[in-house]
This record gives C-alpha cells, structure tokens and sequence, in this order.
C-alpha cells in the first residue's frame, strides 16, 4: 500500500512541477512582453529547455534504465534547481531594475500578480521534496517515520525561507516617492532575495548526497540560512525606521528562526559532537538517506 502511495504521489507531484513552472514562467514573460518589449518573448526559448530538463528527470526516475549512465549524472533535481534559479534570479533582477514603477495595483499584471508569481517558487520546491524523493527505493532497515518526518522538516523550513524573500521585494513597490527605496537598499534586498533562491539547491543536494557524512552540507545551509535571516531582521528595521514601510510578521519570523538556528549549532558542538547518538530524528533520518 505504501509503494503505491508513494507512486501515486510521485506522478500527480511530476505533473505539477511541470504546471508550476509553466504558469511561473508564462506569467513572467507575459509582463516583459507587456511593459518591455514584445521581443522578450523568445526568453520562452530558455524556459522551454529548463522545462525540457525537469520533463528529464521525472521520466529517468519513472524509468531509471532509459538513459544511460552519463545523461543520469546529469538529470539531478539540485542541478535542474540551479539552472531554474539561473534563470529565474535574471528575470526578477530585470524586473525590479526596469520596470517595477510601471506597475499599477489595480491592473491584472501588477505587483498583487507579481507577488503570488513568485510565491509559486516555494510551493515549487515542496512539490520537487515530496514527489521526487518519495519514489526513490529506500532502505528496508529505514525507518519511513523517521525518513517523513525528515523530508517534511526540510520542506517546511526551506519554504519558509522562500516565502520569506518573496515577501521582502514587496518593499521594492512603488506607491509613492515617499516610500521608494534608495538605490543600494533595492539593490541589497536583490541579492538577497536572489542567494536565498539558490540555498534550495543546497538542499536538494544534501537529500541526494550518498555521501557518509552529510553533516557539512547541513552546516553550510544552516549558516547561509542564519546569514539571511539576520540580513532580513536588519533590512526590516532599516526600512521600518527610515522608510517607514510596514513591519511584516517575517520579523517575528527572521528573529525567532536565527535563535533556533544558534540553539541547534550550540546542541551540536556541546551534546553531538560528544555523543553522536544522541542525534534527534531528523539528523538520524538524513544519516539513513544519504547512506543508500
């Protein structure tokens, strides 16, 4: 029952991946094409091969001996994520630098649009944890409890951090010249929001990894992560004081995920490290995964 639970699952997750991205990139392009020039339309080609590439990967994981072993080394979720992201980060950048004060609330291809576009990244990724990973053939000694509730662990917390720097380019709207940020501030809040579209690949790797100590890459994600969010509780109080913009609940958010994040560093160095079996359920989980 539980195979075929996870084989269903895994077929409606490839098709919304392919749904996901398609309306994402369509939507993109449609406001190009709108506000910019009708020639941004061939971006569609590079959308097409990033498509192509996902449509890749799910046929190879439906059928693992179609291709052979040097296309397979290539058709990885994390790698399909970095090409996605190559492509995505180019477009939001453009986007906000060129014509981000052409955007009326009230017109269909405005910012409310804008923002649920980009909300779709996120929903993309949890999509890619679940549906991708869940027809991988595990271990009979691996406990499925503890393999779930690592994988909805991941999926949550990297979402949240996705929403997280979705949210934050509202403040890069135009309502007035009064609220409309200096150009380092639009600047900064960009790279940021661009690194923290990259971190997922992180991620996906280290689910994938078969290495025997995935434990470095759980440190890089988790520094990077603590980075952003101490970076989005500074810009937040920046803007807030300065901009006069509105706080958002992500403050809340950004300040209580960096003291969990220090807390998990401080429980590694002074209890795992000294005691590995002391590890909590997601860390063992992982262990057993990436030793498949």
């Amino acid at each position: 029952m539980r195979i075929k639970y996870d084989q269903g699952l895994g077929c409606f997750a490839s098709v919304l991946i392919l749904i996901i991205f398609s309306v994402q990139s369509g939507f993109l392009v449609a406001y190009f094409y709108t506000y910019l020039s009708p020639l941004w339309s061939f971006w569609c080609l590079l959308m097409g091969l990033i498509l192509s590439s996902w449509f890749l990967i799910i046929i190879n994981h439906a059928e693992p001996n179609l291709f052979c072993s040097k296309i397979k080394r290539v058709l990885k979720c994390y790698i399909a994520w970095f090409i996605y992201c190559l492509s995505l980060i180019p477009q939001i950048i453009l986007l906000f630098c060129l014509f981000i004060n052409k955007l009326e609330r009230r017109s269909f291809l405005g910012p409310r649009t804008l923002q649920v576009i980009l909300s779709l990244t996120p929903c993309l990724f949890v999509v890619i944890v679940y549906g991708h990973y869940s027809q991988r053939k595990w271990q009979p000694e691996e406990d499925p409890q503890s393999r779930d509730y690592y994988l909805a662990h991941i999926a949550s917390v990297v979402a949240l951090d996705l929403f997280d720097g979705v949210e934050i380019l509202e403040n890069l709207f135009v309502d007035d010249l009064a609220s409309t940020v200096s150009m380092p501030i639009k600047v900064t809040l960009l790279i940021l929001s661009s690194f923290n579209f990259i971190l997922p690949g992180i991620a996906l790797f280290d689910i994938h990894s078969s290495s025997p100590d995935p434990k470095a890459f759980r440190v890089i994600y988790k520094i990077c992560s603590l980075g952003l969010n101490i970076s989005y509780l500074i810009m937040r109080i920046f803007l807030w004081c300065y901009y006069d913009k509105d706080i958002s609940v992500m403050f809340t958010k950004n300040l209580m995920m960096a003291v969990l994040t220090l807390e998990e560093f401080a429980h590694y160095m002074f209890v795992e490290r000294k005691n590995p079996l002391n590890e909590p359920p997601t860390l063992r989980a992982q262990d057993a995964i990436t030793r498949e």
